[in-house]
C-alpha cells in the first residue's frame, strides 16, 4: 500500500519530515551523497527513485507528478493509465484484450489459478455453555488498536470508549437493555462492557462484537491464540462467548 498526502500545516519548532531526518542520518554517517541534498523537491526526488524497483506494467506506479495532479490513482499505473479493476481487459492497461475478457497475465496461461485446500473445523465454535459468537476488528473513527487516532479529539469524542454490539433478539432472550453493563465471558477470560442494541453492525442472531481500539476493554484476551497451520493467519478475531448483565447502568 502507497499513499501520498501534501504537506497540510507548517512543522513546529526544528520538526521536520520523516524523509528529512533519514537524510540527515545518512549526512552524519557520511553518506549524504546518495540522498537528495536539498528540502525544496527531496519528496520528489525519493519517490522517482523508488519507482525504478516497479518499472514493469504489472506493477508500475505512477510518477509524482500524476500523484499530485489527481486525486486516488489506482495501481498499476501504466503509460498514464490508472487500473480501475485488476485483470479486467477494459480497465487494466496491463492486461491484453487479446485474452478476452480478463487477462490473469501474472500465469503463463493467462488464466486464474485456484488453489483448492481441505477446510478444518474451527478451533472453537459456539456450545451451550458458550453460545454466541464473537468477533472484533476496527470502527470508522479508530485504525487498528486506536494508537493514533484516539489521539486526535474529534475521532476520540465520536467514539470514545468500546461497547458491546447484540442483536434484538439475543437482547430480549438474555434481559438485557440498551446501556446495561454486560459481562462478556470466552474460555480464557472475561470483560465488563456496555451493551448496545442493533446499534451500526445490524448484526445476526447469536453474533456479537466488541471494536479494538480501547485499551480499557482489551478484547484480545478474550480471544484464541490458535492460527492456521497452512497460511500462518491467527485466529485471534472470533471466539464463543456467553454474556450475562451486571448492572442497568452505563460504564464510564
Amino acid at each position: 500500500l502507497v499513499q501520498h498526502f501534501g504537506q497540510m500545516v507548517d512543522p513546529p519548532g526544528d520538526a521536520v519530515t520523516d524523509g528529512w531526518q533519514m537524510i540527515e542520518v545518512a549526512r552524519r554517517l557520511g553518506l549524504g551523497s546518495l540522498f537528495p541534498s536539498e528540502k525544496r523537491g527531496h519528496v520528489e526526488k525519493i519517490w522517482e527513485e523508488y519507482r525504478q524497483f516497479y518499472l514493469d506494467d504489472r506493477a508500475a506506479l505512477p510518477a509524482f507528478k500524476d500523484i499530485r495532479g489527481q486525486s486516488g490513482v489506482m495501481w498499476p499505473f501504466v503509460k498514464g493509465r490508472e487500473t480501475k479493476r485488476r485483470y479486467n481487459t477494459s480497465s487494466d492497461p496491463a492486461a491484453s484484450r487479446s485474452q478476452g475478457a480478463f487477462d490473469f497475465y501474472g500465469h503463463t496461461d493467462h488464466r486464474a489459478w485456484i488453489w483448492l485446500r481441505p477446510s478444518d473445523a474451527p478451533a472453537e465454535s459456539p456450545s451451550a455453555e458458550f453460545p454466541l459468537w464473537l468477533s472484533t476488528g476496527p470502527v470508522l473513527e479508530h485504525w487498528g488498536g486506536g494508537a493514533m487516532t484516539q489521539r486526535i479529539p474529534t475521532l476520540h469524542h465520536a467514539a470514545p470508549r468500546a461497547y458491546l454490539e447484540m442483536n434484538a433478539e439475543d437482547a430480549k432472550r438474555l434481559g438485557i437493555q440498551n446501556g446495561n453493563i454486560v459481562r462478556v465471558t470466552s474460555r480464557r477470560s472475561s470483560m465488563d462492557i456496555e451493551a448496545r442494541i442493533d446499534y451500526r453492525s445490524q448484526l445476526s442472531p447469536g453474533q456479537v462484537f466488541v471494536p479494538s481500539f480501547d485499551d480499557a476493554h482489551p478484547v484480545e484476551r478474550l480471544m484464541l491464540d490458535s492460527y492456521c497451520p497452512l497460511s500462518g493467519q491467527p485466529d485471534s478475531t472470533t471466539c464463543a462467548v456467553r454474556i450475562q448483565r451486571v448492572s442497568r447502568g452505563t460504564s464510564s
